[in-house]
C-alpha cells in the first residue's frame, strides 16, 4: 500500500461523493439502514464511469454528483489505465446481465438496452489493513450496506439478503463472475431496486 500521505493527495471531496481516497474508518455503510454503529474498518479509492461526454445530461447541479471528475493517484504509473479499463469491462458485463435478465423474463435480449444506455456508476476498490487491535462494539470492517440497483457481481465470501438482518450467504462456484473491490451499476430505469449486501465478517 501507498503512503497514507501519498493517498491523501486524492483525499474525497467535501460533499463527500463518491471519487478519490476514502480514508480508514471514514464512515459507516450500516447508516444506509438506519443503524448507528461505529466506522467501518476499512479504507477505500472510490471513482465513476471514466468516459462522461460532453453533453447537459452529464452536467448540472444533480448530474455533477453522479459524474463528478475523477481523482486518480500519480502513483502506480499504470493506475488509471488498469483501473478506466476495469470498469469499462464491467459495464459491458453488466449489459450482458441485463439482457440475460431480460431474456430470463420472457422479454427481448436488449428490452433494458436504452433504459440502461447512460449509467451513473461507481466502482470502490477496499482495502481492510490488519488490525492491531480489538474492535468497537458492532464494529465490522464492513457495515451491511443498502444497494439500490438492479446487481451487484460477487466475489464470494459474502452474501445478499431482501431483509435487514436475514442475508443470504453467497459462494458462487469456480469459473462465475468475480469482482475485485466493490462495483456498482445503479443504471438509469424507471424505477429502483433496493437489496442489502452481507459482507463476510472475516
Amino acid at each position: 500500500a501507498r503512503p497514507v500521505e501519498e493517498k491523501r493527495l486524492i483525499l474525497r471531496p467535501q460533499n463527500r461523493v463518491g471519487r478519490g481516497y476514502y480514508p480508514f474508518a471514514d464512515r459507516s455503510l450500516a447508516y444506509t439502514l438506519g443503524e448507528e454503529t461505529p466506522p467501518d474498518l476499512q479504507e477505500a479509492f472510490a471513482m465513476g464511469p471514466p468516459d462522461v461526454p460532453d453533453e447537459d445530461y452529464y452536467r448540472g447541479e444533480v448530474a455533477e454528483y453522479f459524474f463528478a471528475d475523477n481523482r486518480y493517484p500519480a502513483r502506480p504509473e499504470e493506475f488509471r489505465e488498469t483501473v478506466d479499463g476495469y470498469f469499462r469491462a464491467l459495464l459491458g458485463l453488466c449489459d450482458r446481465l441485463m439482457g440475460a435478465m431480460a431474456m430470463a423474463l420472457g422479454l427481448e435480449e436488449d428490452f433494458f438496452a436504452d433504459k440502461i444506455d447512460r449509467p451513473a456508476c461507481g466502482l470502490r476498490l477496499i482495502r481492510y489493513p490488519a488490525q492491531t487491535g480489538a474492535p468497537a462494539k458492532r464494529q465490522l470492517r464492513a457495515g451491511a450496506p443498502t444497494h439500490y440497483r438492479p446487481l451487484t457481481p460477487p466475489r464470494g465470501g459474502g452474501g445478499a439478503g431482501g431483509r435487514p438482518g436475514r442475508g443470504v450467504p453467497a459462494h458462487p462456484p469456480p469459473g462465475a463472475t468475480r469482482r475485485s473491490g466493490e462495483t456498482a451499476a445503479a443504471r438509469r430505469r424507471p424505477y429502483r431496486l433496493r437489496h442489502a449486501h452481507r459482507p463476510s465478517r472475516r
